[in-house]
């Protein structure tokens, strides 16, 4: 038999095999692969892993009302002119998808509600608000919630709105 520093090879192969089978079956019991979330995968199929943002267009208010994350569609929000698609990420899939806390503001130009931190539902938003009809604290709120959309969570821009509150002609 072959020795290495006076112990058998073979010897050290079956307990270096043994102790590495042990702590495999160790880590597996301590840590059980998660159960994959349903959420998670219907965002999936919507948002294939390899998938790309779509290039910039308008968006009229009716169109981006079909972006609500319903129905394996995609998932918009409308902010001071701007088209986010806020599902490209799964946080945002969670916090404004169809069960999340903000999906009041899908599928619309939240504008008016985000400036105003309204989650009253869309029917109730009021049709006649402009820029210059929110206070100089609301237009904050909304110029801090499109920096937030923007540059801290990274949701892609896919277009601009072309009616309805802040209207734009482009980016």
């Amino acid at each position: 038999m072959t020795k290495l520093l006076g112990v058998e090879v073979e010897v050290v192969a079956i307990l270096v095999t043994g102790l590495l089978a042990g702590a495999y079956l160790l880590s597996s019991a301590l840590c059980p692969r998660a159960k994959v979330d349903p959420a998670r995968q219907a965002w999936l199929k919507v948002y294939p892993v390899d998938d790309k943002p779509t290039p910039p267009r308008g968006f009229k208010t009716a169109e981006l009302a079909s972006f609500d994350g319903k129905d394996g569609r995609r998932l918009y929000i409308g902010a001071k002119g701007k088209v986010f698609d806020v599902g490209f990420l799964y946080r945002g899939w969670e916090a404004y998808g169809p069960r999340g806390g903000y999906a009041v503001f899908s599928g619309a130009d939240a504008s008016w509600a985000l400036a105003t931190m309204s989650l009253v539902p869309q029917a109730e938003w009021p049709t006649d608000a402009t820029w210059e009809s929110l206070g100089a604290d609301e237009q904050k709120t909304l110029n801090d919630w499109v920096d937030k959309f923007e540059n801290v969570y990274g949701y892609p821009v896919v277009g601009w709105i072309v009616d309805g509150f802040f209207p734009s002609t482009s980016l």
